[in-house]
């Protein structure tokens, strides 16, 4: 891998002291004056320039600059927000060969909540890239985000990974450059995901940064994070911690050839050795469910329902009363319940009341014995699902026209428990 520009070490290092930058633990390994040349390196250097905002849909991959809106069913909570932004960026050798880990606490330390769905909805974070955006033509800049339960520095590969999530063409530069060129574009980034990601609470959990990108250098990752305080960087005394579980430690794995190491800024910047990060989750909901039926005179055939939480499976159970020969099941959910105590007139057939109204939201069809009946439809683990408030009724036939019956309802909200 060639280091472009800088023929050997010296000239490196006489650039970068042109430049300001802080230079910590450089090993360079030279295997020849232009070509065939790789580096392993730890930068870190002052944010300068305005920070902009972002969003991602990864069910769109779609990007959207500024304030965006976002459909939500529920509402979200931070399990983990680091996003103390220190005001230094780092940056260790691209090209997908580098990775640096974290670790701290996901909803066990003093200062997180004690939110107990372990779904994780969206995380935010900061970067800075020299990449040409694709708005200009260019190919955008890109990282691979880690998410681990069970990680503990010096404890090498994670046990159980949570998610992996690559980004690419992420908002970035209006020249194509690299570290070491003046001038950055830098944001913050929320990425949205498609579906909840389970994501369990511990005292230990790590997220990992891979550099997967190249500046013009050649070397260097073109798309870098800010730098965030393990204690906080306002408004507490120094040697407090902020209540995340964040150590002054990161692990560093690259390959060809292999590194593996521990590391730290040390005291150049206070206690700064994280790369910033704030996890959501869906916040705790209880689903609920409730029976209901007309007031004054309620239809023989009754429904009931296991309660409907993301992720697993929703039962819904129809007893016929009195009993008939096998049938078809026909369930209609729609939003609301209908507004009078002993529902609507039905047609004849269906014989019965109406006891659910509003918009129509889907229906499911399965079948009967005669005397009971069963629809299994798992929810879907989508955050737009969370809170979602609907009513259900069953159709039914059996033995001809006088045996269409309505039967009872059901008022159900979605929940994470």
């Amino acid at each position: 891998m060639s280091v472009g520009p800088f023929a050997d070490k010296e000239m490196l290092m006489s650039f970068l002291k042109a430049t300001k930058v802080l230079v910590l633990a450089v090993p360079v390994m030279l295997a020849g004056v232009a070509a065939g040349q790789t580096q392993r390196t730890k930068l870190f250097r002052q944010v300068r320039g305005p920070m902009r905002e972002a969003h991602v849909d990864l069910a769109t991959g779609v990007y959207t600059r500024g304030p965006s809106a976002h459909d939500r069913g529920g509402s979200t909570i931070a399990d983990f927000q680091n996003l103390d932004v220190a005001g230094f960026l780092s940056v260790d050798t691209g090209g997908g060969s580098c990775r640096w880990f974290s670790s701290a606490s996901k909803g066990a330390g003093t200062n997180q909540s004690q939110n107990a769905s372990d779904l994780m909805s969206d995380v935010v974070f900061f970067y800075c890239s020299n990449a040409l955006d694709v708005s200009s033509g260019g190919a955008g800049g890109s990282v691979t985000l880690g998410f681990y339960e069970g990680y503990t520095v010096f404890g090498g590969a994670p046990t159980t990974t949570a998610a992996l999530v690559s980004l690419t063409g992420m908002p970035a530069n209006t020249s194509q450059g690299s570290w070491l060129s003046p001038g950055a574009a830098c944001y913050g980034l929320r990425v949205i995901f498609p579906t909840l990601v389970p994501f369990a609470d511990g005292v230990f959990m790590g997220y990992s940064w891979q550099f997967d990108d190249r500046g013009t250098d050649g070397i260097l990752g073109n798309t870098y994070p800010l730098l965030a305080c393990v204690a906080s960087c306002s408004g507490l005394a120094p040697g407090s911690v902020d209540g995340q579980g964040m150590q002054d430690l990161m692990d560093k794995f690259c390959t060809a050839p292999l590194v593996q190491s521990t590391f730290t800024f040390g005291t150049a910047m206070g206690t700064i050795t994280s790369v910033n990060m704030e996890i959501r989750e869906a916040s705790d909901l209880a689903a609920t469910n409730v029976n209901y039926n007309a007031s004054l005179t309620p239809n023989t055939d009754l429904l009931s329902a296991t309660k409907a939480i993301l992720g697993t499976p929703w039962t819904v159970t129809l007893s016929r009363i009195p009993a008939t020969v096998a049938g078809t099941l026909t369930l209609t959910l729609k939003r609301a319940k209908h507004p009078l105590p002993n529902g609507g007139v039905a047609g004849s057939p269906p014989f019965g009341r109406v006891l659910v109204a509003g918009a129509l939201l889907t229906t499911l069809t399965g079948a009967h014995n005669g005397s009971t009946g069963s629809v299994a439809v798992g929810v879907p683990l989508e955050f737009a699902y969370c809170g979602l408030h609907f009513t259900a009724q069953a159709r039914s036939t059996g033995g001809g026209v006088a045996n269409i019956r309505l039967s009872s309802a059901v008022e159900a909200t979605i929940g994470t428990f």
